[in-house]
């Protein structure tokens, strides 16, 4: 999609400076803030997004838990003004990367530093489940990684408060996410809770660690069919090089579980292992293979691949309704 916005151009005294993102929901800009000096980044939802009422309340969902929000591994949203002249959200600037783009450069990082970088994230996980929010896409473009290194969580478009009703269709909307990160109850089509956002946390230090993800494929309907079928290799034996120590691979691969009961059951179960490592063993923490997950349990590529491509069905099916149900409100 093309920014309806360019640079120099003034709104409710946010000055847009330089394009940084455009995706689906959503359009970033780097703007400077004549009320404080400072630089923010303003983020206009997508114009056709405003016409979907489902997914302009994922926009409106977004700024306002986003508003809420007051933590060192969070990025921080900042007040508008009190009549803005347009739809937008305001948040604070972190100069420097994304954990992907890092990841991008380097390929794998050092253990010391991607535990450090996950103690963080585990960090901002547990405020936001303990303030009743679950992010649900979780994922290397949504983490930000300042000088330090200091991460933020980003993105908070597909988060959703615990007890809060369904803005949208269950099978549409409860499994919003990115395949390599997906837990397999989201891909399953629920709704997903904070062990969700454990999953994901595992997977993501299993990429920094070995440098690619548990479930590799070459779509996203393999990808699916192993978060759902089957039993990640040992971060150890992807390559000798990889000085990874047992306990904190124990730690990472216990997070990512297929089952939810199986893996950490809060952000604070997980921070307590990752402050003392030391003390984990494999009669501790269970990383043994785990059975295949729904019914039939295939154990071939043609059978993984079967269950799901119905899974897949689901979502198309979900999706066409929406358009229809789009099309015929019109």
């Amino acid at each position: 999609m093309m920014s309806t916005h360019r640079p120099g151009e003034q709104i409710d005294g946010f000055v847009l400076k330089e394009l940084l993102g455009e995706g689906a929901y959503a359009v970033a800009w780097l703007a400077f803030d004549t009320r404080t000096n400072l630089e923010v980044v303003v983020k206009f939802p997508n114009p056709e997004l405003l016409a979907d009422p489902q997914l302009h309340a994922r926009f409106q969902r977004e700024r306002a838990l986003a508003l809420n929000l007051d933590h060192e591994h969070v990025q921080r949203a900042i007040p508008a003004p009190a009549h803005p002249s347009d739809i937008y959200l305001v948040q604070e600037y972190v100069a420097g990367t994304t954990l992907r783009e890092l990841l991008n450069q380097r390929g794998r990082l050092d253990p010391d530093e991607a535990l450090e970088i996950g103690r963080q994230i585990a960090s901002g996980l547990a405020y936001l489940h303990a303030n009743g929010i679950v992010h649900r896409d979780l994922k290397p473009e949504n983490l930000l990684v300042a000088a330090g290194p200091i991460v933020k969580i980003s993105d908070f478009g597909s988060a959703v408060s615990l007890g809060v009703r369904r803005l949208t269709w269950r099978h549409f909307s409860g499994a919003m996410g990115t395949p390599d990160y997906m837990s397999p109850e989201q891909i399953r089509g629920m709704r997903g809770d904070v062990r969700s956002d454990l999953y994901s946390w595992g997977v993501i230090m299993y990429e920094l660690l070995s440098g690619q993800v548990p479930f590799p494929g070459d779509t996203w309907l393999a990808v699916m069919a192993g978060h759902l079928q089957a039993n990640p290799r040992m971060i150890h034996e992807l390559d000798s090089g990889i000085a990874v120590s047992p306990e904190v691979e124990a730690i990472v691969m216990h997070s990512f579980r297929r089952y939810p009961e199986h893996r950490f059951q809060s952000a604070d179960e997980l921070l307590s292992w990752l402050a003392d490592p030391e003390r984990v063993s494999a009669t501790v923490l269970d990383i043994s293979p785990e059975a295949p997950m729904g019914e039939g349990q295939p154990t071939t590529t043609r059978g993984y691949l079967r269950q799901a491509g119905l899974v897949a069905l689901g979502f198309v099916a979900a999706i066409v309704v929406v358009v229809v149900v789009a099309v015929f409100a019109r």
